[in-house]
């Protein structure tokens, strides 16, 4: 038997029939089982739904924080060049620096060297000077020794050669006796 649309409580059974009593337990349990397959359905669709909407939050955080670690990361490796960037004209700014102290002093200390030259060469001259006029003095006095010494001992010659020609001479003049 089917009944549709029906309201099943109107419908009694006679007396020693249970049909539609049983029938009417059917449809409130059949009612009653397809609530719970319904609650069941909403629940699992409100968990699935939970959860897809958890996960897709999740992933929207995972975007978000990955666009963020990106974007951070750039910005570093942004500040990282322009911070090297910075020391590396700072290091050609000293270096400038350091090569025109440099060359100032090298530049000073050559004409320091320089005039020191021309100092020494000046000592060196009025050295020579020196050293020659006490040199010359020094010649002259030994020329005038050696002169001397040489006319002493042209003096004592002249003197021994004078003795032996005397002797000679004496000799001869005895042995002429």
């Amino acid at each position: 038997m089917h009944s549709y649309n029906a309201n099943v409580k109107e419908l009694q059974d006679t007396p020693g029939s249970e049909y539609f009593s049983i029938l009417s337990k059917k449809a409130h349990e059949g009612a009653l089982n397809q609530a719970k397959i319904d609650v069941a359905e909403a629940r699992m669709k409100g968990e699935i739904g939970e959860a897809e909407k958890k996960g897709k939050m999740k992933q929207e955080i995972s975007k978000i924080d990955a666009d963020t670690a990106v974007l951070e990361t750039k910005r570093k490796a942004e500040k990282a060049k322009a911070d090297s960037e910075l020391m590396n004209r700072q290091t050609e700014l000293d270096a400038s620096v350091q090569i025109s102290k440099i060359t100032t002093k090298r530049q000073t200390e050559m004409k320091d060297a320089e005039l020191q030259k021309q100092v020494e060469s000046k000592r060196a001259e009025t050295e020579l000077e020196r050293l020659r006029a006490s040199e010359v003095t020094k010649s002259k006095v030994a020329r005038e020794s050696a002169q001397e010494n040489a006319d002493a001992a042209y003096y004592t010659e002249q003197k021994a050669a004078d003795a032996r020609l005397y002797k000679h001479k004496m000799d001869a003049d005895a042995a002429y006796i």
